[in-house]
């Protein structure tokens, strides 16, 4: 159970990392190794080394645990300011090392390239029947770059309903039956949260090439709990974070 979730949280921040260069090559696939304190009491840090593939077309990209339909592309190089629009599908793990769900969610992305950055509202809704949860995220990204590196902070704020809430910071009477039935060490007690949350993230994808094929790629992720999730008192990190490392080849 540990090892699918270390993989769905490797996985998980891989939709942003461009790990494959999309100018030139559809395919991308490499090695990607995530550092991954919980923020669960008792839970472990989780250090874990995966394979990654990528994909990236015209129009219909695979990147982690993310697929989708670029509905609308921005034109690079043109002046004024620049929409994007993607229709997706999101695999969603629970944050953790004692649980192992997966949800499915769907939804669109809507990006307008500004002088500032690029501002981004995504909207996902849970359709696999776990939580029936909704997620409205609204983001800023800049990417700075030069002839063989590129850099990309982001920082974004993100509504999530309770249900989704739940399936996230809470535990359920099932997670810990399954916690039980599979031996875990960190045996959390269930907990209900009473309303949806609201949590600010910030992130970064550092990137290097090291030949014109060859890639390294560093990538960071943090999301400091709102109060709401905070209520859960088996929640004793306020920051859900991870680091993690990927070379890559493009072909």
């Amino acid at each position: 159970m540990k090892k699918r979730m270390a993989i769905a949280a490797a996985l998980a921040l891989a939709p942003n990392s461009a790990l494959a260069q999309e100018d030139d090559h559809k395919w991308s696939a490499g090695a990607i190794g995530f550092v991954n304190p919980s923020p669960f009491v008792g839970e472990k840090t989780e250090i874990r080394v995966f394979p990654y593939v990528s994909y990236s077309g015209d129009r219909v990209y695979l990147r982690g645990l993310e697929a989708g339909y670029k509905a609308i592309k921005p034109q690079r190089g043109a002046p004024g300011a620049q929409v994007s629009f993607d229709m997706m599908v999101r695999a969603r793990p629970q944050p953790g090392s004692s649980r192992d769900g997966f949800s499915l969610d769907a939804g669109a992305r809507f990006g307008v390239d500004t002088s500032i950055g690029t501002v981004a509202l995504t909207a996902l809704q849970e359709v696999s029947g776990k939580h029936d949860g909704l997620e409205l995220e609204l983001g800023l990204s800049r990417r700075f770059s030069g002839a063989d590196w590129a850099i990309t902070p982001s920082l974004s704020v993100a509504w999530q309903s309770r249900g989704l809430a739940n399936y996230l910071w809470g535990v359920s009477a099932a997670d810990r039956l399954d916690m039980v039935v599979s031996g875990t060490n960190a045996l959390l007690p269930a907990f209900e949260l009473d309303g949806s949350v609201v949590n600010a993230n910030a992130g970064l994808v550092a990137s290097y090439d090291l030949t014109a094929r060859w890639s390294m790629v560093l990538l960071g992720r943090a999301t400091w709990l709102g109060s709401n999730a905070r209520e859960n008192p088996w929640i004793d990190n306020r920051m859900d974070a991870s680091v993690g490392l990927a070379v890559a080849y493009a072909f």
